[in-house]
């Protein structure tokens, strides 16, 4: 059986973070009988900021999960709109999240600054939120290693082997893997702008959401009005990490870290202090062993996340500030977030 391999990455990306994070399980989104692609249902919903309650509109939209395929079967994404206060509101905000793999885009609560003159919109991700998800047990259960070392080669070759288990189940059952790319996240989001009925619309996102963001304005240019993107990735980099990059990061805290005098008081470099506990890890710290490959996997992720914050295209900190950029008098006036 062939597998699509961008698939298997965005599958490995899905297990890396849902072997590590665990939530409340979704309401079912199912597709209702007689739908068609592109067909969005909507009824009134509770929302509420704190304490203050907000009009909202809940449902899903109905997408084809492969675009290219006349036969292909229909999805169902859950949506959600909260509408703004001021009675004439601007360019609605479309929430993107990061991950991928992590349901946190309908978890999101917009500030009250958001929200006073803008309605916001948050839409799943297909593959995680909605009517079919690509969950790999398999994987999640790989990323326990093997021999206490995740990064050994029998863990390595255990994991590309359940990423090949995940990838033909989830075929065998109906799944299209063709149809989970970032591309296709990009047409459900054009689907729900167009269903909602909005000429052009404000994009919000970070991490992750930030390329979907990104893809999305080359695509569609005339239907962006503004961008604020939080920890953004690199233009390009497509979340495709080099090592020469993050041995380039790494040299760098050197620096930073000698201009601090209580840094620079542990350590004289920090490069290489880094280099030397990477080395003599201990095997266990109290009664608990210590996994070298999970210790590593997780100062990458530390290093990529502040990677991403360096390469910043907005210089947005949290989605309150972000309102100063969307609310901004001018387009392209980032005065308010420069004070």
């Amino acid at each position: 059986m062939q597998i699509n391999l961008r698939s298997l990455a965005t599958l490995s990306a899905a297990g890396l973070i849902l072997a590590a994070c665990a939530g409340p399980a979704p309401a079912p989104v199912a597709v209702p009988a007689g739908a068609s692609p592109g067909e969005m249902r909507l009824e009134p919903c509770a929302f509420n900021v704190g304490s203050r309650p907000y009009r909202a509109d809940c449902g899903l939209l109905v997408v084809s999960e492969n675009r290219n395929r006349a036969d292909s079967r229909l999805i169902a994404l859950p949506i959600k709109r909260i509408h703004a206060s001021a009675s004439s509101a601007s360019e609605a905000i479309v929430f993107l999240d990061g991950g991928p793999g992590e349901e946190l885009n309908l978890r999101f609560k917009p500030p009250d600054a958001l929200l006073a003159n803008h309605d916001v919109i948050l839409i799943g991700y297909r593959g995680t939120d909605g009517s079919s998800r690509l969950e790999c047990p398999e994987i999640q259960q790989a990323m326990l290693g093997v021999g206490g070392d995740l990064l050994s080669v029998a863990s390595r070759a255990n994991l590309s082997a359940a990423r090949g288990r995940c990838a033909e189940r989830l075929q065998a059952s109906g799944v299209d893997l063709a149809g989970y790319t970032l591309l296709d996240s990009v047409a459900d989001l054009e689907s729900a702008r167009s269903a909602l009925g909005y000429s052009r619309i404000d994009l919000l996102a970070r991490g992750y959401g930030t390329l979907v963001a990104q893809r999305y304005a080359e695509a569609h240019p005339d239907r962006v009005f503004r961008s604020a993107l939080i920890d953004p990735v690199a233009p390009g980099r497509n979340m495709v990490f080099e090592p020469g990059i993050i041995d380039a990061l790494i040299r760098h805290y050197p620096r930073l870290c000698s201009a601090d005098p209580v840094c620079n008081a542990r350590t004289p470099d920090l490069a290489a202090t880094m280099r030397q506990v990477s080395h003599n890890l201990p095997d266990h710290w109290l009664v608990f062993p210590i996994d070298p490959g999970k210790v590593r996997v997780a100062t990458f992720l530390l290093l990529k996340r502040t990677a991403n914050a360096a390469t910043v295209v907005i210089p947005v900190r949290s989605a309150t500030a972000s309102a100063a950029v969307l609310n901004a008098p001018a387009c392209g006036d980032i005065r308010p977030i420069a004070k």
